[in-house]
């Protein structure tokens, strides 16, 4: 089976993130100088994949960003404008432009310091939930609380093929 040419690019960007803090600063910096044609080449790639999906008889594209979370926040400018303040709040419409569904973690600072809901009218705040016990076994009661948190967003069975999907 061939891998995704978007599954290899990732692959390839995130090994060349995690090698080296060289290649790290400048994947960063070139992003940072160049962030609304990044978001145009992102919408363009989005609009590409979702149309291929429907063709195959999916129903849409949901996008999962993870770890954002995590993100090294920067000062960017002298009124203290941080990376994380622009990324979510500054190009809140680029990202809500694009043409699927998105699910974004993002720095807990920002829910308390910035009113995201003045940009984003759909936060839930969710809290670390066990889905896998200790020992490697599913739990039955995170799992099942994580489904409801999903068919509370979304209609399931418009999104997911099956609900053991989900």
């Amino acid at each position: 089976m061939e891998v995704p040419l978007l599954a290899r690019i990732f692959t390839t960007v995130t090994w060349q993130i995690r090698s080296g803090s060289t290649a790290r600063k400048e994947i960063r910096t070139k992003t940072e100088q160049r962030l609304d044609d990044l978001i145009n080449r992102l919408t363009l790639l989005t609009d590409n994949v979702t149309e291929q999906a429907r063709r195959k008889g999916f129903k849409g594209l949901v996008v999962i960003v993870d770890s954002m979370e995590k993100m090294h926040v920067k000062i960017l400018d002298k009124h203290e404008l941080t990376n994380d303040v622009m990324l979510f709040i500054e190009h809140a419409e680029q990202l809500k432009a694009f043409p699927c569904h998105m699910i974004a973690t993002v720095p807990i600072s920002l829910l308390s310091n910035c009113n995201m809901g003045m940009a984003f009218t759909d936060i839930d705040l969710i809290p670390m939930v066990k889905v896998v016990s200790p020992n490697g076994s599913p739990s039955a009661e995170g799992r099942d609380l994580l489904f409801r948190t999903v068919s509370l967003r979304a209609v399931i069975d418009n999104l997911f093929a099956d609900s053991e999907v989900v």
